[in-house]
This record gives structure tokens, C-alpha cells and sequence, in this order.
């Protein structure tokens, strides 16, 4: 068995590393320092975790492009991070450690930014329910709650043009029983009102009608 030692870090090292830590990077899962050291012949799991955060870490970040282009899952994990951990950027960007703390803001000022373009469909739904008139408006008012309103309702459009399970499937991950309960209960009476009804599944398994109109583009 090798002994683990303290020495330079060779370009084969760097590059097994770089590779590792990329593959937890892209399923957005902890890296895991005990299970790469083991892939690592002469590290410890302090020296892979050490030198990835002080020095490959940071060449990573500056590799990143400037307008990047910011996916789907990407959004939605940046929204509940900065909502779940009080705007603390810190934490998020532990969290999604392939960006910079200052694109993670600037992403998050983009999509608040974009609120007031559908801030007075919110009010609508709320002035139709009857639900939402039995929570009092200090907790609705909170940004969290308004944030998360607005957020499902422009890029799913529950309320406005289609419903559709799927994305409550798909992102369940992102929200909890309580965050699903609340707004299914806030568009649930709305839906009904406008007789809105679920888009049919096209044949063969490929989009519905409203993955066809699911976009995130207007946030980048």
C-alpha cells in the first residue's frame, strides 16, 4: 500500500482531480473528498479538498464564461438556494461552487427584476380565491411568498394558460410539501373559475403542449 505523501502536484494529479470534482460539480451533488482521495494514490482527503479549494477551485471559476447561459434546473436551484438560505450567497455559492458569488447575485437581481412584469397577475389571483383571503396578507406580502407566486405562475402558467403535473414532478425537489400545498391551493380555485384544463400528452412520450411553452430565456 502507498504511503501518502506531501509533495507537487503533477499535471496527471491536477487532471484527475479536475475531472472528479467536475463530475459532482455537473450532478450538482457534495463532493465527497474521502471517496476521491481513495481515487487519488498518494493524497489525503484534506490535501484533494485543500487544493481544490485554494487554488483549482478559483482556476475553475475564472474559466467561466461571462454570459453564461443558465439552464432550467440551474434557475430553479438558485431560486430555493437564495430563498432557503436567507440570501446568504455565501451559502449558495457552496452550493453551486461553478459560478461566482457575483453571478450568482446578478442572476438572482435579473429575476427579481422581472417581477413587476407579473405582479398584477398575482394580485388577480389572489383577489379570485378564497383560499388565499384566509391567510393574512403580512405572511402573503413576504418576498419569499411573493417570489414564489409569481416565479411558478409566469414560467408554468398554472393559472393563466395550461396546467400540467409535470413540473411539480420534475422540480419537487426544489420545493417542500408545504411550498407545493400552498400554491396548489392558491391556483386550485383560480384553475377551476377558468375551466382550465391539463394539455393531452403527444404521442410517443415527447413534450406536452406546456413543456412546449416553458422557457426561462426572458431571465437570462
Amino acid at each position: 500500500m502507498l504511503t501518502k505523501v506531501k509533495q507537487t502536484w503533477s499535471t496527471n494529479e491536477i487532471a484527475k482531480l479536475t475531472a472528479l470534482t467536475k463530475q459532482c460539480r455537473e450532478s450538482q451533488r457534495e463532493i465527497d473528498w474521502k471517496a476521491i482521495s481513495r481515487q487519488m494514490e498518494r493524497r489525503t482527503e484534506l490535501q484533494c479538498k485543500s487544493y481544490y479549494q485554494n487554488i483549482l477551485k478559483k482556476t475553475l471559476t475564472q474559466d467561466i464564461r461571462k454570459n453564461h447561459a443558465w439552464n432550467r434546473i440551474e434557475l430553479m436551484m438558485l431560486f430555493n438556494l437564495v430563498i432557503s438560505n436567507n440570501g446568504d450567497f455565501q451559502a449558495v455559492h457552496e452550493q453551486m461552487p461553478n459560478f461566482t458569488i457575483h453571478q450568482l447575485k446578478s442572476q438572482w437581481a435579473q429575476m427579481k427584476a422581472k417581477q413587476h412584469l407579473y405582479t398584477e397577475d398575482i394580485q388577480k389571483v389572489i383577489q379570485n380565491s378564497s383560499y388565499i383571503q384566509q391567510i393574512p396578507t403580512r405572511i402573503l406580502m413576504q418576498e419569499e411568498y411573493i417570489l414564489r407566486i409569481g416565479f411558478v405562475q409566469k414560467h408554468c402558467r398554472l393559472s393563466t394558460e395550461s396546467i400540467d403535473p409535470h413540473y411539480v414532478r420534475t422540480y419537487q425537489q426544489f420545493w417542500s410539501n408545504v411550498d407545493l400545498d400552498f400554491l396548489t391551493n392558491i391556483f386550485k380555485e383560480e384553475l377551476v373559475r377558468r375551466n382550465i384544463k391539463k394539455p393531452q400528452e403527444q404521442l410517443n412520450g415527447t413534450e406536452t403542449e406546456s413543456e412546449q411553452l416553458f422557457s426561462f430565456q426572458d431571465l437570462e
